[in-house]
């Protein structure tokens, strides 16, 4: 630098642009970091959740629980069956075993050679979630072809992110 200029970083617009990169610098890692969580962990109620969690209960701003609790259930009984004399309509109780988790209980499906002989309803069930520990009621019914026979079919519950149940049906018409 003998011939008497100046370095552009040693003049204001230098300086003015080296400070401007700097900051711009430090505010994309700081959002960054945020954005990651590593640093100013918001636990407003408002922000969505991090995938595989849920929100503290009722709104408390207590950060992130655990992942969610996957819905269990049952169906009892597991095997309905229709006698000659027996009324033509029974009902299948369906029961949340989760401890904390609820479950929406779908439309039932009914498969299997005789099947277009039953009819599936909900019953007491609704497509409001079922809380833990609760049990509402699946009406089968059966509607005889007026032949005599056995016939059986197979219902079928599959809630979103539980695991499916089945009820074998059966009915003697001998």
């Amino acid at each position: 630098m003998s011939d008497g200029r100046r370095s552009f970083w040693s003049s204001v617009p230098g300086a003015v642009t080296g400070l401007a990169g700097l900051l711009t610098a430090v505010v994309g890692l700081l959002t960054l970091l945020v954005q990651l969580d590593v640093i100013g962990g918001d636990d407003s109620p408002d922000r969505p959740p991090t995938a595989g969690t849920t929100p503290a209960p009722g709104g408390a701003t207590g950060g992130v629980q655990s992942p969610t609790e996957a819905a269990t259930f049952t169906l009892k009984p597991d095997t309905l069956e229709f006698k000659a004399t027996d009324a033509r309509r029974r009902d299948i109780t369906v029961k949340n075993t989760s401890k904390s988790a609820t479950l929406v209980v779908p439309q039932p499906q009914l498969t299997g050679t005789d099947s277009r002989l039953f009819s599936a309803a909900f019953g007491t069930c609704t497509s409001a979630p079922l809380v833990a520990g609760g049990s509402c009621t699946l009406t089968v019914t059966f509607a005889p072809s007026g032949l005599l026979g056995n016939y059986n079919a197979t219902l079928q519950v599959a809630p979103a992110g539980a695991r499916a149940e089945e009820v074998q049906i059966r009915a003697s018409l001998i």
